[in-house]
């Protein structure tokens, strides 16, 4: 069985699944992460600032990590792999 996230939700919703005609309804959360730079062509020694966007977490009141990691020849101020929250 294979599940694909609707992508006109974002924050806490229902989902059901119909399964053999067995129905399961559970609360779902759905993400979305967004990244935006003023500048995404850089030449050698060039820097821009990565803003990130989390949306989707109404309602949470524990800290959610985010975990980044760098790839590719950039390099990323505070260490190539951070966990914020």
């Amino acid at each position: 069985m294979g599940f694909q996230s609707p992508t006109n939700i974002t924050g806490p919703t229902e989902i059901r699944v119909n399964e053999n005609g067995a129905v399961t309804i559970s609360n779902f959360r759905n993400v979305a992460v967004t990244l935006t730079a003023p500048k995404t062509t850089l030449r050698k020694g060039e820097s821009t600032t990565l803003k990130v966007e989390v949306q989707g977490l109404q309602g949470i009141t524990q800290p959610v990590p985010l975990h980044l990691t760098k790839g590719g020849v950039v390099n990323m101020q505070g260490g190539d792999a951070q966990t914020i929250r």
